[in-house]
Parts: C-alpha cells; structure tokens; sequence
C-alpha cells in the first residue's frame, strides 16, 4: 500500500488524545452513606475488572477510528508508487481539428474530447499544474496554470482550420515540461487519431514521461467533398462558355446516389448537377457554364450538399476576365508590321517598341513579348527577358534573315537551344502539326494536308540540347520550324525563319495567324484559383497589380478580419506572404485605401476531410512493448483515477472504517453494562 499525500500521516500523532483522556480520566463520585458496606464492597470487586475491558475497547475504537481518517486524508493506494511522493505536471492535447466535427452516440467528438480532458483533470490534484495544448498553438496555452484556470481555457475551445502533425504536438508538449524533471510528467493526447496528420512512427517517448493515448471514435465515417478544380482552358474570356472540371470525393463505405452539386459565380446560380458516388471513391468530372460580359474578378463558390462535416463543404476560387490581351513587339528597323495587324483587334492591347527605344515598364506588364527579325538581342534585354519569361512571360521570337549569331546564341543557350548561321536553301513544306498541343485545339476540324501547310524557301537549323522542347511543326527532311519549351512559370517559342515572304509563305498563311492568335491567349497570367488556409502561402500577383498600387489591407468580404500582409516587389512582381492570419474560408479582398486590387480565395485544408482514422488493434500494435504508453478507451463512463494510473484508491474502506470504529464506541457505551 502506498499514500498520494503521506504527508498527512503526521496526523497520526493525534491518537495521544484518546490515550491521555482515558489514563487522566476523572470521574466526580457522590457520597453516600450505608449503615453497612460489606456487600458494597463485594459489588466493587466483582465489575473492577469489567469496567477496566470496557474502558479499553472504547479507548481502541476512538484510536482506529482517528487511525482511519488519517490513512484516508493520506490518499491509499494499490499500485505503483511513483507518483506518491512528487506533485504533478500534466500537458493534455485535445485534438479541435475540423474532423471533430464528427459525430459519435455521445454527440460531436470535440466535446466528447473536452468532456474526458476534464474528468482526466479532475483525476489529479488540486495542487497539481496543468497545461492545455490545442492545434491553434496559442501563446497563453504555453504555460502551467492550475485546474480552474485549465477549465476556463478548456471550455473555450473551439473548432480550428489548423491542422499539425501529432509528432509536432507531441514535441511541442515534450519542449514545455521538460525542465520540470522534479515532478511526475504527463502528457495526454485526446484525438480521432486521423491517419493524415497522426504520424506515429515519428513520436519517441522517452521514460521519463507517463503517455496516455485518449482515442475518440465516431460512428459516421461519411465525408463528401470538392478535392481540387481547374478549368479545360486556361484562358477566361467574357460571354465566352467555360468547361470547369473538377474532383470530389466520397469518404465512406456506402454508395451515395443523387449528390447535389451547385456552382454559383457572383452571387448568382449558374450550373447544377446530380452525382452518383461508389464508395470510398474519387471522380473527376466537369460543369458547363456561360461567363457574364463584365471584365473583373469574378467569385466563384463550388458547393455539395453533406452532413455532419460541413466545413468542406464549399469551395471558394476567383478568376479573373480580362478586357484586353497584351502583346508587345520589339522590331527591327526593317521589319514588316504583320503582327499588327493580327493584334488589332479590341480584344488585345498591342505596343510596339524599336530596339533602342524599349519602355521597359509597359513591357513587363505584357503577357506575350513578339522579337520581330532582331538582327542581334543586347546583353541587357537578354538579361530581362530571361528573368521575364522564368517569371511567367511568353516570348516569341522570330530571327533576322541577318541574325549576330553570338548574340543569339548568348540568349537561346538559356533555354537549351541554338540555331544555324547559314541558311538551308532548300524548299521544304510543313510534313507534320502537333494537332495534340493546346494551340491547336479546338481550332482545326481536319489535319491540313499537302499544299494547305506552310512552305519554306529558306530556313535556319534549329538545334535542341534537351528533350523538353516540342516540335510544333516540322518540315520535311525532319527540321523544327516551329518549338516551344516551357521555361520555369513562362514559354518561349523559336521560329526557324524570319518574317518575310522571301523565306515562306508563312506570313499570309491562315496557320499563321490562327497559331499566333493561340499563342497569344496561352500567354495570359493565369492567377492560382485557390489558397489553402494553414499552408505558407506565397501568392505571387503581376497581371493584377502593378507597383504603383501598394496594397495596405487584405480584409475578408465578410468583415470577420482584415490585416495588412507581408509583402515584396520582386522583379515586377508582388509577393503577399498569408499563412496564420487567415482562418476562414472566403473571399478576401487586397485593397489600396478603397481601391480594390484583386480578390483572394481561402479554403481548408483538405486533409482534415479525409476520414481515415488509426484502429485501436492498430495503436495496440504500436504500443506493444512501451511500457510508458498507456491506452485509454473511452467509455460512457466518465474516466477513474484508477483507469490512469493503475492504482486502486483505498481511501473510502478507510472513511467507511472510521464511522464504523465511531459506531462501535457508541454501542459499547450504550449496551455495556455500567457499574
């Protein structure tokens, strides 16, 4: 037997009270008076010895019943006895991840976690120190506090968009109690044990702490929910039709038929579908819609019916459709003015620049940049325009028939390529289009043949150094006139003649100005549909903002916050910097006093929504042969000092002893016969 408090054993001092009332017992005798006091005397003689057993069984039920109260308020116990005779330190982590949302038959899983994170408080001390841990993180969780203090914390708890790995937590309670090695250490973690963030293999306990696993299990393991969405093309155009495809999810062991899904853009319902879903399913599918004839931002909700979890519910993105297309074109003196004429159309916003008098300014904001039979690219334009397309441009460049070899070599080594000084003379037809290549779909009803491709008279070699370029067209006899190679966020395309009639029928061509136009519409910015709340966001932003709109304030449409974020212009562009300040799913605006620059979309992770969850044969397993780990399997009974630490408390057969020692003292008082 051991004792929690043994320092109330001292009390047993106490049993000299009983001792020094019976030995110093005085009694008042009254007098009376016999004629004759021999049978008196004969009375006295017979009960002396009576009244002296009497008086020893009193004296012995008092000094039990004191020597039980003692025992009692000096806490007893079966078991270890390691934590007998130090206080306590308890960290108890209580998992408020979105997952918690889930149902069990005792109710929601978070308050089912808070109710046990209680009662294994109430198993403890008063005296003792207790730290709550939360997946927030929250800096006035970071410390001891006692039990009321833990309570009012606790019953604050609420449901969180963050969501860490269970080894981060684990560390995190390690870190904060680590330096109290003069008390018994405890760390609990209450959670669904979801298999997405619960790392086990990466948690290492050591001896010196005692590790309660707290496993809280639902009964409904059913989640639907928008994984992830793009869109067919990837350029938005107004009043034009959208193909927007999509992937759900259906995380449940039970087929779901008529799934309800629901786009509305702008406030407005502008496609719906009905959806069959197998069990523990993925599928990717799509909606059609019209976008309106109204340039801007435009705010999109994808939503699916589904309950209990709801937080994934919705899926919020932006886009933005653009009034004009920009093109930019540096030329040479004598080159011809096709591609104007191409981009004269409302639809693009066309600059042209001569090489010694480029505003560099107005081309960094263009989305395509046209090298117009360049005889030579200055090292500083190649400087730029190397750090531009990496950064997202496209460049299309079309040589001079007088091209200054070295420099263009300097610039299209880059990106792996070269070219020929000496032109192949020969007459060669295009033999072959990558109709699969996205400039051409949609675009051509029938592969051209013969006559109806282009033909050169003469052509420069185009030579790869790597297998990431794409040969758009090829001529005759097996040579590139016409590759693209994707170059970090950008594109450059390299054509193999310069555009003049005297080369190719190339500049009167239909393929050409078809091809350019294409070209054109791929090179658009396009800006990331969605951010994910609780991720390091870098959210890069040039086609919406330029430097002269400094945004001070990214503030949520429904007012719940606004803040001013992290930001840097770097090469042209705005770099936002967004992780713990947004915890909300929506639309966010990022303004310059009132002026709206561009609206941001914040969604959930997705991780809390994938309801796979560790087994309890599974952390058995884990657990095998870790003496410091215990599991703890929550039942609806509330949790028992017993259930935690192995001890049986003996502190009520001590009180149930004292009243009985109590109770006998009064029955030989009252049935012993008195003398």
């Amino acid at each position: 037997m051991h004792f929690a408090n043994p320092g109330f054993l001292w009390a047993l001092f106490l049993l000299i009270i009983p001792i020094i009332i019976h030995l110093f017992k005085f009694r008042r005798y009254k007098q009376v008076y016999f004629p004759n006091i021999r049978f008196l005397k004969k009375i006295d003689e017979e009960q002396k010895s009576r009244r002296r057993l009497k008086d020893i069984f009193i004296l012995l039920s008092r000094m039990l019943a004191i020597s039980a109260l003692v025992f009692a308020f000096a806490m007893p116990f079966l078991g270890s006895s390691k934590t007998s005779s130090k206080g306590n330190i308890v960290s108890i982590y209580v998992d408020n991840s979105f997952s918690m949302e889930n149902e069990s038959d005792q109710g929601k899983l978070l308050d089912i976690a808070k109710k046990k994170a209680e009662e294994l408080v109430m198993t403890f001390q008063p005296s003792d120190q207790f730290q709550l841990i939360t997946n927030d993180l929250e800096a006035r969780h970071q410390r001891l506090v006692n039990r009321q203090a833990f309570l009012q914390f606790l019953y604050e708890v609420d449901l969180s968009a963050a969501s860490i790995e269970l080894s981060e937590i684990y560390q995190r309670q390690v870190s904060l109690i680590e330096d109290e090695a003069q008390f018994e250490r405890w760390i609990a973690l209450i959670s669904d044990l979801q298999q997405s963030t619960s790392d086990l293999v990466n948690i290492d306990v050591e001896e010196a702490y005692h590790v309660l696993f707290i496993p809280i299990e639902a009964n409904n393991y059913n989640n639907i929910y928008i994984d992830s969405l793009w869109f067919e093309d990837p350029l938005r155009q107004m009043a034009k039709s959208e193909t927007l495809n999509f992937r759900i999810k259906n995380d449940s062991d039970e087929d779901q038929d008529e799934v309800q899904i629901k786009l509305n853009i702008n406030g407005q319902m502008k496609s719906m579908a009905t959806l069959t879903l197998a069990a523990g399913s993925r599928r990717d599918t799509l909606l059609h819609f019209t976008n309106d004839n109204i340039p801007g931002i435009q705010n999109a909700i994808l939503s699916v019916e589904d309950k209990p979890i709801e937080f994934d519910n919705d899926f919020y993105f932006s886009y933005e459709l653009k009034e004009k297309i920009k093109v930019a074109e540096i030329y040479s003196k004598d080159a011809n003015n096709y591609y104007k004429l191409i981009y004269s159309d409302s639809l693009y916003s066309y600059n042209s620049f001569s090489l010694d008098q480029i505003d560099y300014q107005s081309l960094g904001d263009a989305d395509l940049i046209i090298l117009n039979d360049l005889e030579a690219i200055p090292s500083g334009l190649n400087s730029y325009l190397t750090k531009w397309i990496n950064d997202g441009g496209h460049c299309f460049v079309s040589p001079s028939e007088k091209l200054n070899k070295g420099e263009y070599d300097q610039f299209l080594s880059n990106f792996a390529i070269g070219i020929s000084s000496d032109a192949d003379t020969n007459n060669r037809r295009v033999a072959f289009l990558e109709l699969e290549n996205k400039i051409f779909r949609g675009v051509l009803k029938s592969d051209p043949q013969g006559k109806a491709l282009p033909q050169t008279y003469s052509h420069y070699s185009i030579k790869f150094k790597n297998l990431d370029w794409e040969v758009l067209f090829q001529l005759q006899g097996g040579d590139p006139f016409l590759a693209s190679e994707k170059v970090g966020d950008g594109r450059v395309y390299l054509l193999a003649v310069p555009s003049k009639e005297s080369w190719s029928n190339w500049p009167r061509h239909a393929l050409f100005i078809t091809s350019m136009l294409r070209i054109a519409e791929e090179s658009q910015r396009i800006e990331l549909l969605d951010h994910r709340i609780g991720d390091w966001n870098v959210i890069e932003l040039q086609s919406a903002v330029n430097s002269n709109d400094r945004p001070n304030e990214l503030k949520a449409q429904d007012g719940n916050i606004a803040f001013i974020p992290s930001q840097q212009w770097i090469n042209g562009k705005l770099s936002l910097a967004v992780k713990d300040e947004v915890k909300k799913s929506g639309f966010y605006d990022l303004m310059n006093e009132n002026q709206l620059l561009y609206t941001l979309a914040f969604n959930y992770s997705r991780k809390e929504s994938d309801l796979r969850f560790i087994s309890l044969e599974e952390l058995e397993k884990w657990m095998d042969g870790r003496e410091e780990i215990k599991l703890v399997k929550v039942m609806n009974s509330p949790l028992k000092k017993s259930s935690i630490r192995d001890e049986r408390p003996l502190w009520k057969y001590f009180v149930i002893g004292a009243l009985i020692f109590l109770l006998l003292e009064i029955l030989i008082i009252k049935w012993m016969k008195q003398v």
